[in-house]
C-alpha cells in the first residue's frame, strides 16, 4: 500500500548483454594496464641492457643476460 502523493519504486531495467561485456571489459583494463606497463618497462630495460652490454662481447652478454632468463646455463639446463 502506498501513501497518496508518493511515487512506488520501479523495479531497475537489465541492462542489454552489450553493456555488461562493455562494462567487464573497461573494469578489466583498468586493472591491466599497470602490469601491462610494467611488463612493457621490463622489456624496454632488458633490450638497453643488453644492446649497451653487447658491445663488451659474448661472454658479458651471456653473464648480463642471467638475471633475464635467456641463459639455459643459468637455470640448470645444460645442452
Amino acid at each position: 500500500m502506498t501513501l497518496p502523493g508518493t511515487i512506488a519504486a520501479a523495479t531497475p531495467a537489465t541492462p542489454p548483454a552489450r553493456a555488461v561485456w562493455r562494462a567487464e571489459i573497461i573494469e578489466t583494463i583498468k586493472l591491466a594496464w599497470p602490469i601491462a606497463l610494467t611488463q612493457l618497462g621490463q622489456i624496454a630495460m632488458m633490450t638497453t641492457d643488453l644492446a649497451l652490454i653487447g658491445r663488451l662481447g659474448d661472454g658479458a652478454m651471456r653473464a648480463g643476460s642471467c638475471p633475464h632468463g635467456g641463459n639455459d646455463r643459468y637455470r640448470g639446463r645444460v645442452p
